[in-house]
């Protein structure tokens, strides 16, 4: 309901919206047309984050690397796991825009098994 989204962003007091790009939890139906980019609109407007949650329909779950990429959003935040690692290892992981960045770049972590597995599996896909 966007008009609920923009009632709650309009305080200024919300940092972000987090949203499944198809959401699993209500048995993955799809987006109306020109939802998640009027969505994306009102983050933008009101100065909050559009954090895409792609761990079910990233990595080609939707046809595109990304799903959220069919809708013409980019989002400030995407989480991803689950399918990264081919289910060698169970990982997820946040990829953010320069935008949303922080200036320090200390907010990552890194285990040394996680790189080796996700790696390859992201150039297979993207291929």
């Amino acid at each position: 309901d966007l008009d609920a989204i923009e009632e709650a962003l309009k305080g200024k007091d919300v940092a972000a919206i987090i949203m499944e790009t198809i959401p699993a939890t209500y048995g993955f139906p799809m987006p109306h047309e020109g939802y998640l980019p009027a969505v994306k609109s009102l983050c933008e407007r009101y100065d909050a984050l559009y954090i895409a949650d792609e761990v079910q329909t990233g990595l080609m779950r939707t046809g595109e690397l990304w799903g959220i990429t069919k809708y013409g959003v980019t989002p400030d935040i995407m989480v991803i796991g689950k399918g990264i690692t081919g289910g060698m290892y169970p990982i997820r992981f946040h990829v953010v825009s320069s935008m949303s960045a922080p200036a320090n770049g200390s907010n990552r972590t890194v285990l040394p098994i996680c790189q080796p597995l996700a790696g390859p599996s992201l150039a297979v896909l993207s291929r």
